[in-house]
This record gives C-alpha cells, structure tokens and sequence, in this order.
C-alpha cells in the first residue's frame, strides 16, 4: 500500500489473491487515484466511505478503467478522510465452474439443458429443456453478463419469482425474416432489452448477432434499470400501479436464465451462449 499524501486515511480489506501492497493510492489536487494490478483482479471492485461510524455506509465506486496494466479509479475527495476497500463480486461463471447455478426443479447443474464449452455456458436446443436458476436468493442487486446467440435466438433473464419481469434476449436482427406464427414478436416490447411484454427499451445499441452483448441488470427494492452495451434503455418501479398486475412483486428470489428448448411461436430458436456471470449485493 502506498500513499503520497497522509489527508487521505485508507482502509483496505486484502481478499483473495489481492495483497495491501498491491494498492496504489496517489493524490492529485482535489482527486485520489486508485489502481491497482490488472492480472487476476478483474472480480474486484471499489467502494468508498466518508467515515467509519456504525453502521458504516459503503458506496460502489464508479467502474475502473485499464491503463494498460492496472485497473484505475479516479475518485474527487469530499472531505479530508476518506476510506476505500475492494469487494470480490459473487461470479456465478467464470468459465468453467457452474455450482452457483442449477435446475430449478434439482439441485444439480441441468446438463440435459446447457453444456459448457470454451469458457462459455450454451444452450441445447432440446425439447422439454430446462433454464437455468440460481443456488442463492437476491433482494436488491447488480447483475451483468455478457450475451450473444445464434440466428434466431431466444432466451431471457428472470429476476423475480415466476418468469416476469423478464430482460429479453433475443436477435432483432433476423425477427422480420423469422417466421414467428405469433405477430406481437415484431412489437418492440418483445424485443432485445425490453421489460419483456411490458416496457420497450429505448437509445439502445446492438452488436451484428452472433457477437457478445454486455447486460446489465440493477434491482434497488423496487426500482429496476436494464443496461445494454453500456447505456441504460430501461428505468422503471416494479411497484408501480401500472405493473402491479404483471410483475411479481416478491422480494429475495433466485434469478434464471432462460432456454427455449426447440421454440415456440413458430420458430425453433437458435443457440444462446453466457459468459462472465457476476452479481453484487446492493444494500
């Protein structure tokens, strides 16, 4: 741990591989720097706070950027201490380990459903498949991924009990050109981003299908956005009376990703892949 000016008190947790010395903590006019080793770091992340009086208040920091070789957060200094740790996001897949995710009818990882295959879990176009569901249970929570698919493809993110709300992922690319027997796929609220059959997303960007989408999703209590390629295309309540009849309205519940088996609405859906799979606790 290192520090040019002594105005700037620290505290930083080492967790995992990532040592106290490993922090770089440089201050500039009216900013600190942070940065700290880019190699293994990558499912870490900052969190500030002005003092450390009970109950402490953390706040997320803004997401680090690379030089390069490290990964910086430039933060402005509201008072004269301020005090920093970094917190390890709950990674659901990295690559090749699935135990934080299984069958929502087992307790088992559903490998009738979804294979993993160079650091990506894929869908299985199967009949009768299974999504994929949580081990752990969420309230308020920060969730993101990265998504892409096959022509025609078709999945979607279930962050409440039940199947809605959903985040839809889907290939707008190729839905005029799809065949669907079921004419509302045309209709924006069933498109990529959207709260799905309710909210339309909008100002959103899209990747040439088959490249990855990164997706975002952030549950505070009640309040929802939904991030796509780095922009917010939905913020909406999930209590607001407009939806109440719509939206499950339960709290603390396991997220599922889903798979479409061999379709429906007349089109049999191409293959979805998942990758880097991490969520953080919001309090």
């Amino acid at each position: 741990m290192k520090t040019n000016q002594s105005a700037v008190l620290l505290l930083f947790l080492a967790i995992n591989q990532m040592l106290a010395t490993d922090l770089t903590i440089t201050r500039l006019g009216a900013q600190v720097v942070l940065s700290w080793p880019q190699a293994g770091t990558n499912e870490f992340y900052l969190q500030t706070a002005t003092n450390l009086s009970a109950p402490v208040e953390w706040n997320n920091a803004t997401d680090p950027v690379t030089n390069g070789s490290d990964l910086v957060i430039t933060n402005d200094i509201a008072s004269t201490s301020s005090f920093y740790r970094l917190q390890a996001w709950e990674v659901l897949f990295d690559g090749t380990n699935t135990t934080g995710l299984r069958s929502p009818s087992a307790n088992s990882f559903p490998s009738n459903s979804w294979f993993v295959t160079n650091g990506t879990l894929v869908s299985k176009v199967v009949a009768n498949a299974t999504n994929l569901m949580t081990v752990s249970t969420y309230t308020s929570f920060e969730l993101r991924l990265s998504w892409k698919c096959d022509p025609y493809g078709n999945s979607g993110i279930f962050y409440r009990a039940g199947t809605i709300p959903e985040y839809q992922l889907f290939d707008d690319a190729n839905v005029a050109t799809a065949g669907y027997t079921d004419p509302t796929y045309l209709n924006p609220v069933n498109l990529m981003g959207a709260v799905y059959g309710v909210i339309a997303p909008t100002n959103k960007t899209l990747v040439p299908t088959g490249q990855w989408n990164d997706c975002r999703v952030v549950v505070q209590g009640y309040h929802v956005t939904h991030w796509l390629n780095g922009t917010v295309i939905i913020d909406y309540e999930i209590n607001d009376p407009a939806y109440t009849n719509f939206f499950v309205q339960a709290t603390n519940t396991n997220i599922a990703f889903q798979n479409k088996g061999t379709g429906d609405h007349g089109r049999t859906p191409g293959v979805v892949y998942y990758r880097d799979i991490k969520i953080r606790r919001l309090p």
